[in-house]
Order: C-alpha cells, then sequence, then structure tokens
C-alpha cells in the first residue's frame, strides 16, 4: 500500500448518519433547519454526518456548481457545520465527481455532460432522487466538469472547516464522446476513441490496440481525477481524512481496481450487495488492505421515508463492526421527519459507542486466506469477468461461511508477501489462472514451511507438480457431471466420504502424477471415467488437496444457459439444490484436514450464523450474528424479528488462563473446557452477542 497517514481513531469510531442532497428535506423544496438535523441525530445516537454539500444543486453559494434557487443567502454547509460544533459532532462534507444534473441545473453549462458516439446526451434513467425520470443527465468527470471538480474541492477545504471529505465517483461511467473525452484519449494513446457498446464488450476486436488501452485509460483516469481532488486537499490540510466510494468493488471493465483506489484514500463506501453475508465479504476484504470501510445498513428505495427492514439495518450494522467495519444509516433524510424505527439504530450505535476502544480498528483473526485475483479477472475482461470469476469467487466466501469456517477474503498481493502468507495457516486458491512466477514460488515456499492449500480447477496448471496433476482441458459446461467419493477416501480425509455422489460445475480434466492420491474421480451420468476428481499429497511440512472442480460453482446452483466455451456474458440460474450442504461438507474436511485440525474456533454447522473472530491487541472478538431471516436484499422484505436461538454453543481457541465475557449481555458465560478449547454457552441470541476473549 502506498504510504498514508493512519485513518484519524474519530473516523474509525464514528457513527454516521448520511443526510443525502438528493431527497427531502434537501431536495427538491429546501425544508432543512441543522437544528433539526443534530436533534434526529441525537435521537439516533449518531456523531458524525455525511452532508451533500452538493447533490443536483449546491447547497452553499458556490461560484462553480448551480446553487440551489431555494438557497437565498444561506449556507447550509456552514450552517451544519456551526451546528455540529456547537453540539460536539462531527461533519464530513459529500461532494459528487459524476453524478447526473437534472434539466434545470444545467443552464450554460450543457458541456459538462456525457456524450454518446452520435453527440446525444446520455441520458440517466436512474437516480435515488427521481427515479425513471427523463430529465437527468449523467455528467463526465473527464471532460471540462474535471476542472470545476478540483475547484469546487478547493471552495469546501478552503472554506469550511470539514472533519472529512467523502467522494462519489468518479467510476459512475458508460462510454462517452465528449470532446473532453475524445482529447484525452487521442493524449492517452494517440488514436481516436473505439467504438464501445455497454453490453457487447465481448464482439470487441482485442487484438486492436485501442480496446485495451480505452479500458487502462478509464482507469487511469478515474485516478487521475480523484488524485487532483487530493493533491488540492493535502495542499490545504494534509491530515484531512477522505473517503470515496468504492463501486463494485471486484473487478469491472468501467473502473480502476479496487485496491489502486485504496492506495489514494483512507476508507471506502459499499452500498449494497446481494446479501448481508456479501456486504461482509465486501467488507472484509477492504478492511484487509488496512482502510476503513463504510458500509450502508438499509437501502434505498421508492419510498425512502418508510423504515422497513428494521432488524435487517441491525443485521448488517453489527456485521459491519464484527471485522472493525463502520455502518453508516443509509437515506439518513426519513429520520429527519420521524424517528420511527430508530430503535433499530441506536441497537448497534448504543452498543457500538460503549464498546468503541475495543471496536474500533478490530482487525479479522488470520486463518483461511481467499485471495481475489484481479490478475484472473482481467484475462476474462472481455468475456464477462463477473460471471466467468466475480460470482464464483464470491460463492466461494459464501460456502466457507456456510460451514462456519473463519474465512479471511484478501487481495492477490498477499502471494507477493511471504511473511503476510506465513499468518494464515490455509490458503484456497478457486480457478485462480495467473500467478506471477515469485507468487507461485511464494506459494510453494508457505506450503513446504507447513501451510495448507486447497486449490480448485484451472489453479492447477499454474504449478503442476506442487498439485501433482496435469491440467488436459477446463471444462465450463458441468451438466450430469459428479463427483464420486468412495468409502476409503475417509482414511484419508476424515468425514470427505460424506455426501458419496456430488453434483459439479466447471471442472478440470487432469491426470494425476504418480505420488499423488486420487481420492475421488469424476464421473458423467452413469458413466464413472478416469479423471481425478479430488487429489491429496504433502509438500514439505505443509498439506495439499485439489478438487477439480470447485465446490462453490454447484453450491450456488449456476448453470450456463449457451455455450460458456465462446467469448460472451453468460448467463446462470439458480437450481432446486442450491446451497446443498454436502458441498460445504466436502470443503469443511478439506480445510480441517489442511490445517491439522488447527482451527481457531469449532461449532456444529450452522449456515444460520456468521461467526467472525477478530482480534485487537491482547484481546480477542467473536461475533455471533444470527442470519435466521429473509438474506438476499433482491427479494427484501419486511423482516421484524429473527428467531432467538438458544443456548448457542462454539469452541474457542483459547489459553489455559483466558477469561470471557459476552459483551451485550454482560455476564460471564459458562464455560467448559475441552482441551485447547473453552466451549462458550451463549444463552440467547438474538440479532448480536460478541464473546470477549481475554
Amino acid at each position: 500500500m502506498a504510504s498514508r497517514p493512519a485513518t484519524a481513531t474519530w473516523l474509525t469510531e464514528a457513527r454516521t448518519l448520511i443526510l443525502e442532497s438528493y431527497s427531502p428535506p434537501l431536495y427538491p423544496d429546501l425544508e432543512y433547519e441543522p437544528d433539526r438535523l443534530v436533534a434526529t441525530m441525537r435521537s439516533l445516537n449518531a456523531d458524525t454526518v455525511r452532508f451533500g454539500a452538493i447533490g443536483y444543486w449546491a447547497n452553499y453559494p458556490s461560484k462553480r456548481f448551480p446553487v440551489h434557487p431555494g438557497l437565498g443567502d444561506r449556507d447550509l454547509v456552514r450552517e451544519t457545520i456551526d451546528a455540529c460544533r456547537a453540539a460536539g459532532l462531527r461533519c464530513v462534507v459529500y461532494l459528487p465527481l459524476s453524478h447526473p444534473m437534472i434539466e434545470p441545473a444545467l443552464d450554460s453549462r450543457a458541456h459538462w455532460l456525457q456524450r454518446t458516439e452520435s453527440g446525444d446526451r446520455h441520458e440517466c434513467d436512474y437516480h435515488v432522487g427521481d427515479f425513471a425520470r427523463p430529465y437527468m443527465w449523467y455528467i463526465c468527470s473527464r471532460g471540462p466538469y474535471r476542472a470545476a471538480a478540483a475547484e469546487i474541492t478547493r471552495e469546501i477545504v478552503e472554506g469550511y472547516d470539514v472533519d472529512g471529505m467523502y467522494f462519489d465517483g468518479p467510476h459512475y461511467y458508460r462510454p462517452c464522446y465528449c470532446e473532453g473525452c475524445r482529447e484525452s484519449f487521442k493524449e492517452y494513446c494517440g488514436s481516436e476513441l473505439p467504438s464501445i457498446r455497454m453490453g457487447q464488450e465481448y464482439a470487441l476486436d482485442w487484438n486492436d490496440p485501442a480496446i485495451p488501452a480505452y479500458f487502462r485509460w478509464i482507469g487511469d483516469t478515474d485516478h487521475d481525477v480523484l488524485q487532483e481532488q487530493l493533491d488540492v486537499i493535502r495542499s490545504v490540510r494534509p491530515d484531512l481524512p477522505v473517503l470515496s466510494h468504492g463501486g463494485p468493488v471486484l473487478h469491472t471493465l468501467y473502473k480502476q481496481p479496487h485496491q489502486r483506489l485504496l492506495e489514494q484514500v483512507d476508507g471506502t463506501l459499499f452500498e449494497t450487495g446481494s446479501s448481508l453475508v456479501h456486504r461482509h465479504l465486501i467488507a472484509g476484504l477492504t478492511r484487509s488492505a488496512g482502510r476503513l470501510m463504510w458500509s450502508y445498513t438499509g437501502g434505498y428505495n421508492n419510498h425512502p421515508r418508510i423504515v422497513g427492514q428494521g432488524v435487517e439495518w441491525a443485521l448488517e450494522g453489527f456485521s459491519s463492526l464484527s471485522i472493525g467495519g463502520s455502518p453508516l444509516i443509509s437515506a439518513g433524510g426519513r429520520f429527519y421527519y420521524d424517528t420511527r424505527g430508530s430503535e433499530h439504530v441506536r441497537e448497534v450505535y448504543d452498543f457500538q459507542q460503549e464498546h468503541r476502544e475495543l471496536y474500533a480498528g478490530l482487525e479479522p483473526e488470520p486463518f483461511l486466506a481467499l485471495p481475489y485475483s484481479q490478475a484472473t479477472a482481467e484475462r476474462f475482461t472481455h468475456a464477462d469477468p463477473i460471471n466467468r470469476y466475480n460470482h464464483p469467487w464470491t460463492a466461494a466466501h459464501d460456502l466457507l461461511q456456510s460451514v462456519n469456517l473463519q474465512t479471511n477474503p484478501v487481495f492477490e498481493t498477499v502471494l507477493d508477501s511471504p511473511e503476510r502468507l506465513s499468518e494464515y495457516r490455509v490458503l484456497y486458491l478457486p480457478n485462480v489462472a495467473v500467478l506471477t512466477p515469485s507468487q507461485r514460488e511464494n506459494v510453494r515456499a508457505y506450503v513446504a514451511n507447513g501451510g495448507g492449500l486447497i486449490a480448485a480447477g484451472i489453479t492447477a496448471a499454474t504449478d503442476p507438480e506442487l498439485y501433482g496433476v496435469e491440467v488436459r482441458s477446463d471444462e465450463w459446461a458441468g451438466h450430469d457431471v459428479y463427483l464420486d467419493v468412495p468409502d476409503s477416501a475417509d482414511a484419508t480425509i476424515p468425514g470427505l466420504a460424506q455426501g458419496g455422489l456430488l453434483p459439479v460445475q466447471r471442472h478440470a480434466l487432469v491426470a494425476a502424477h504418480d505420488e499423488a492420491s486420487v481420492l475421488a474421480t469424476l464421473q458423467r451420468g452413469w458413466a464413472s471415467t478416469s479423471y481425478p476428481g479430488i487429489v491429496a499429497r504433502r509438500h514439505g511440512d505443509g498439506r495439499v488437496v485439489y478438487l477439480a472442480g470447485a465446490p462453490e460453482d454447484a453450491f450456488v446452483g449456476w448453470i450456463h444457459k449457451h455455450d460458456p466455451s465462446v467469448p460472451g456474458p453468460l448467463v446462470r440460474q439458480r437450481m432446486g439444490y442450491d446451497h446443498l450442504p454436502e458441498l460445504a461438507r466436502l470443503m469443511a474436511a478439506a480445510v480441517r484436514w489442511a490445517c491439522r485440525e488447527q482451527l481457531p474456533y469449532e461449532l456444529d454447522a450452522d449456515p444460520d450464523l456468521l461467526v467472525v473472530l477478530a482480534r485487537k491487541g491482547g484481546a480477542k472478538v467473536l461475533s455471533l450474528i444470527n442470519l435466521s431471516g429473509p438474506r438476499y436484499e433482491s427479494g427484501r422484505c419486511v423482516l421484524d424479528h429473527v428467531r432467538p436461538r438458544r443456548d448457542v454453543r462454539v469452541r474457542v481457541r483459547a489459553r489455559a488462563d483466558a477469561s470471557f465475557r459476552l459483551l451485550r449481555a454482560g455476564v460471564v458465560p459458562r464455560t467448559v473446557r475441552h482441551g485447547d478449547y473453552v466451549e462458550v454457552v451463549v444463552p440467547e441470541l438474538t440479532t448480536y452477542e460478541a464473546v470477549l476473549v481475554h
């Protein structure tokens, strides 16, 4: 990581309310009074507001951005900061870098707009303030607005005593052909902008140097636009905390890599994932780089004043806290008018305040590293990286969490550091297509020194000798293909035989080396094959398990709706056997064997529990999050309760003199020692409980 000042302690402890400038009380009419905001924050026990200095209009007398027609002689940024200062609260100012503008605000600024190849304006058909309205238009941070953005940033940092800055963008992007983009690209690589159609990138001629150059230009320009804002800030206030929107985080064509973004800022924000566990994964990946993660609680909808997912808010907030992240209240304007539903926010914020010294800077305990391979995702750049790598990698985390294995999502740079690798007992590399020579040697040394390695699919092609197999082909279609696990496999890896016949999706056809132990073979329909499905071997002091097909590819039940061997976006759907427990048990058995049963904690597998072990100093916090309610946000419903859990038992590896306390219940739990482990009994689990281990 690039050298950046340590994130301000107050920011890691902040209990933040977002007051958007795209909705009431700041839009469409100005109904805003700062004293009422302060009262709202008090009622929620929030101590920080992220205030929209600019939304569809500027809420202060800007010389560069159109001012809200109802502002008059008011300055809402100054009023808000003054009110926060008087109340002992903090204010982080929000600035957009490439958000849509509304028709009335454009006036003489049409040159700020993104343009299609034919010169038309890029219409925005979705935004939180007005859904599907025809009078919003995307602005381009690469064109004339670029210089204006830096001047707006200067207006704020020179004119106001803000506590932090947050930038939305600049990666809200679609192919733009404004004069600014045309000039910038020509200066970047000496050629004209290529013709790009979103969703049809696979049809481009990727042998044309202008095509890969175009997508490099997007990432580099995003980086430069944000850096220009940072340079302005550092010239005035070098230590001011700065955060930005993290976007989709995992690799997509139209943004710079997330880890590169993290080298610029103190932290990023993640909005809405597919599930609570998905949010947890993304927050964990950002935290692995030592940066703060702002995670939404709740989501946007067509009726923002309705608090419909209160209990889910609490679960999402505690999930963020469990890994040292920072929950924040999305669409906080809903509480400006009334505070119904605030009890769910206070449930998290009251707990966070009480234990702020412990939770600020909390870091997940290293155990099982799951590196995100940016290089592999980029390999599929022209053929749908989202479905070909991002979704399966996310599913791997889902599978591991379903059997309550301590999982650490990390960036692939962990493979560059033998020191960092040595912190983990197990390394899982599913379908990693690209490793540098030094990364390959580091993985070898890691295993030779006693590390446990599990790999799947085409990962074996990166080092056939280490995995004990030669890859013959990479088969994407897994229709009627199975893993046939005989009873004898249990003698090598205890528990592996459970399930017997297991579904396989994408898989590699491999030939095993003589010294490798083949524990299972692939079966097509009713016919057995000689192709190995599971291979186990030892390398130095470590253990290696190779799986021809990554279990997560079948665990999430995805199938391909067209020939996946050709370029183009895949279409997947869930099947009736979604989340087969036998596949999760297969992975659990492999992990236990690879790490020689040296787990940081144990419990009977319970997919309705999200379990996280984190540490700070000499203390450890074991978080238990109750997932017994709906967890998929695409099918989100009002969840007014979770099913309470009784007598939850977790065995924690702990010193002989360790002490235990339940932080929410405020009591010392009943414990029983079993060798190196201490069984802790949690009498009741509603949304969240934390076991403090000293």
